[in-house]
């Protein structure tokens, strides 16, 4: 029964990486993401049922549409089956509890904002906005958490970055992060609360230094070339979070 479990666990997370990969299409060309219904953009025809079945339809037709047998994007499998993973992966370690519902709540809006902040330099509000609401909501039902605490942890997530990014453009003449980046941080601190903040900034901006450095001497990127913020966030925020289900302190952040 447990194998079954973590198999409908798995499913799970690739039904909602299949929305997730909808997002990252439609949302970028400013379309609905509710209609019109999915269709093959080569032939326009509408999808059936068996076309979108997570991962089966893709290993079934071989990756391609099965009336004009044009390619379906890789991309689509990839996060559809990483969604499953980050669904799965912390059901295996904790189990089933609200906690895990939450940052599986996370990981659905997360996964498709860190891959259009990475490919786009923006984060959508379909994916930030909601995430605070939900993370303001869990507060009022995790014992460990509470909403004064949540709305405490928004304001001052999202106030620091706004911040930052005021004085950034007012002393420098351009914009350093966007909006969509201080309301992640809103999103962040009520997931997580104020006490993660420093942490989740400190080691963002680490990983964000490192990447920068990297594609400087690579000279793939000029030192000029501006590095989407939002997905260094994201793993932090994780790494945040596992370390804390670990019982591990992080006080010294």
């Amino acid at each position: 029964m447990d194998l079954i479990f973590c198999i409908f666990v798995f499913y799970i997370g690739a039904f909602f990486g299949s929305f997730s990969a909808l997002i990252v299409d439609r949302w970028p060309r400013e379309e609905s993401i509710i209609r019109p219904r999915s269709f093959c953009r080569s032939c326009k025809r509408t999808l059936s049922f068996f076309d979108l079945i997570p991962l089966f339809s893709f290993l079934f037709f071989r990756g391609k549409c099965r009336t004009c047998s044009a390619n379906i994007p890789k991309e689509t499998f990839f996060i559809e089956f990483s969604q499953g993973v980050l669904f799965l992966v912390p059901y295996l370690f904790f189990g089933m509890s609200l906690s895990f519902i939450e940052i599986c709540i996370f990981t659905a809006l997360a996964w498709p904002a860190f891959i259009i902040d990475f490919r786009h330099m923006y984060l959508p509000d379909i994916c930030t906005i909601p995430g605070i609401i939900f993370a303001l909501l869990g507060a009022s039902f995790i014992s460990s958490r509470s909403v004064e605490s949540a709305i405490l942890g928004a304001a001052f997530g999202g106030g620091v970055l706004w911040l930052t990014a005021f004085l950034y453009k007012k002393y420098k003449g351009i914009d350093g992060l966007g909006f969509g980046d201080v309301k992640l941080m809103a999103w962040i601190g009520a997931l997580l609360g104020a006490a993660a903040i420093p942490f989740v900034l400190l080691v963002s901006s680490l990983l964000g230094s490192i990447v920068g450095v990297i594609l400087i001497i690579f000279k793939s990127r000029g030192r000029q070339t501006p590095i989407p913020f939002g997905p260094f966030l994201f793993v932090a925020t994780y790494a945040y979070w596992w370390l804390i289900q670990l019982g591990w302190s992080t006080s010294l952040f």
